[in-house]
């Protein structure tokens, strides 16, 4: 375990070195030395995750780069920015769900469910304890929120080990598989109520949706169960590309497969992420292989998270700039802090 931590602390501070000379140019000389990113190791972040009281705030970051929070099941999540880590947010973390309307940060530790509130930097909110074996959270906001429904993003509705919180005037949290309800904390229900005046930044969502713009495809393209999908596309960042869906099928969980399309050229290429035939993705090499889209190869359709500059975005545990290729980062990207719309649909 010990030796998986530094290799996943390796790969972090490696991916945030490359990035970082892209975003800064004055460091690059020193970040194509061997030696910077074969020895590196990703530097302590001091615990417990909130420092102590009349520490300074959260505006006084080592840089002005984009934050993004990372974490592996079973161990810490923390917050990153491109220079390197800031804090940790979460000491432990066996399964999470990132609000970032909210700027909340839903966790599971074992038998103890708890939230993490990213506008300042107070302890976690204990919301319930002793619960049974849970491995993913579901949350539900009342109808008037511009998006009442926040859940895992797989492609698929599956409800097993879920727990689900609503939140209301009397708020409830049950076991969706058993439909059994558990108690919250006393302290939980009152914080709860507090947060249904709380503001929301919902970042755009860009998905297939059916009034999405089309890209055309060749004729009698069979990619997908439902024709009329296929060719459904969403803008890729700020430039002229598009992302599109060339393939789905709708089963226990949708599977996608995407292309990006270039306007300009009208020509297609694989996107930033492809996936194996056993579903493990990997990083595609840059610069893309431009062609037509019965050569092109196809590859994950996200979703991709872009910061708000829409100059670097992330999936999976790649963490990748717009103009370059994709780092992996050796843990799961969390979120932005201040994020920018999510391009695509998972499956």
């Amino acid at each position: 375990m010990k030796h998986e931590r530094g290799l996943k602390g390796n790969l972090l501070q490696a991916a945030l070195i490359l990035l970082s000379c892209h975003a800064n140019p004055a460091h690059k000389a020193s970040a194509e030395q061997p030696a910077a990113s074969a020895s590196a190791k990703l530097p302590a972040i001091s615990t417990p995750a909130v420092p102590a009281p009349g520490a300074a705030p959260s505006s006084s970051l080592p840089d002005d780069s984009p934050r993004f929070l990372a974490g592996t099941p079973g161990e810490s999540i923390s917050l990153y920015s491109l220079r390197g880590p800031i804090r940790v947010v979460v000491p432990q973390a066996s399964a999470w769900l990132y609000d970032p309307g909210h700027a909340l940060l839903w966790f599971l530790d074992d038998t103890r469910f708890a939230v993490a509130d990213l506008r300042n930097q107070l302890p976690a909110i204990k919301l319930a304890k002793n619960l049974p074996p849970a491995s993913s959270i579901w949350i539900e906001w009342p109808s008037s929120e511009p998006s009442p429904f926040v859940r895992p993003e797989t492609g698929c509705e599956d409800s097993a080990g879920a727990i689900e919180l609503k939140i209301s005037r009397k708020p409830g949290l049950r076991l969706l598989e058993e439909h059994r309800r558990v108690a919250l904390s006393p302290a939980a229900e009152g914080w709860l109520q507090q947060q249904l005046a709380r503001s929301t930044a919902l970042p755009p969502a860009r998905d297939f949706s059916p009034g999405a713009q089309r890209v055309v495809l060749p004729q009698r393209w069979s990619g997908c169960e439902e024709p009329e999908n296929c060719g459904l596309s969403v803008p890729f960042g700020n430039g002229p590309l598009r992302l599109v869906l060339v393939q789905e099928k709708l089963e226990d969980c949708t599977h996608r497969a995407c292309l990006l399309f270039n306007p300009e050229t009208q020509q297609f290429a694989s996107p930033p992420v492809l996936v194996d035939a056993t579903g493990a993705p990997h990083a595609a090499a840059p610069p893309p292989a431009w062609s037509d889209p019965a050569h092109a190869i196809q590859g994950s359709c996200g979703p991709y998270l872009f910061d708000a500059s829409g100059a670097h975005f992330a999936t999976q545990h790649y963490l990748c700039r717009a103009d370059d290729g994709c780092q992996d980062l050796g843990a799961d990207f969390v979120g932005w802090l201040e994020p920018g719309p999510s391009v695509g649909a998972p499956g």
